[in-house]
């Protein structure tokens, strides 16, 4: 692809003279491919490091949603007992009553 790149590079110099300003050009040009690869690199790097943060948060995400889950369900049992006791002590106080 960089030859590619380059061959048409040269074409649009002059078509194929290689006089020594546009030698300069193509090298000051290959520099700058050679530079934007370099940045395509890092952020593809970059992009795979964020992915895995990004991974680790929504794995973080659902831990949070199942220990909700289960604190809920935990605070539903214990109204349920404190409504049984309740009851219960409402019965006693019927008797007692009595």
């Amino acid at each position: 692809m960089e030859e590619e790149i380059e061959e048409s590079l040269v074409l649009e110099a002059g078509g194929g003279d290689t006089s020594v300003g546009e030698t300069s050009w193509l090298h000051g040009k290959s520099q700058m491919l050679d530079e934007v690869n370099q940045l395509v690199e890092l952020m593809t790097a970059e992009k795979s490091k964020l992915q895995e943060k990004i991974i680790a948060l929504e794995s973080e995400v659902d831990g949070c949603h199942k220990q909700t889950e289960q604190l809920r369900l935990s605070s539903e049992r214990k109204e349920e007992h404190v409504s049984r006791l309740q009851l219960e002590q409402s019965a006693l106080k019927e008797k007692s009553s009595q």
